[in-house]
């Protein structure tokens, strides 16, 4: 064999070898990418259920400000004081401090109102 032959032996060798590392390496990324898609579509979603539970909660706080004055009179003190109160209150429940159905009970024990929002009596939870 000549020289020029070795030669071309050996870069049709090196240019199969990174063909053959490129193609592994691409289905590597594939695989990867696609976990990693999955994995970032789900924090996306998440993140997204997030924001629309803060947007709610928010909106929750400006109705109920704007009826409780318009309604009742509350002034911003007051208004404030209430926020105040419900944030401890919110704050012992995401903590595990009392559950759902132990401040939906709450609120029956003390008005009488059986409140459940999209029918759900979440005081069985509890039973």
């Amino acid at each position: 064999m000549t020289m020029g032959q070795l030669r071309r032996l050996k870069r049709q060798f090196e240019r199969d070898s990174r063909k053959k590392s490129m193609k592994e390496l691409y289905e590597h990324c594939d695989r990867v990418s696609e976990q990693q898609e999955r994995e970032l579509r789900e924090e996306y979603k998440k993140a997204a259920i997030d924001q629309d539970v803060k947007n709610m909660t928010y909106a929750m706080y400006y109705l109920f400000g704007v009826h409780l004055h318009d309604e009742f009179g509350f002034g911003g003190k007051r208004l404030l004081r209430l926020f105040e109160s419900v944030d401890r209150e919110i704050a012992t429940w995401a903590s595990g401090g009392i559950t759902t159905g132990q401040l939906q009970q709450k609120l029956f024990d003390t008005t009488g109102i059986d409140l459940r929002l999209d029918g759900i009596d979440f005081r069985k939870e509890t039973a």
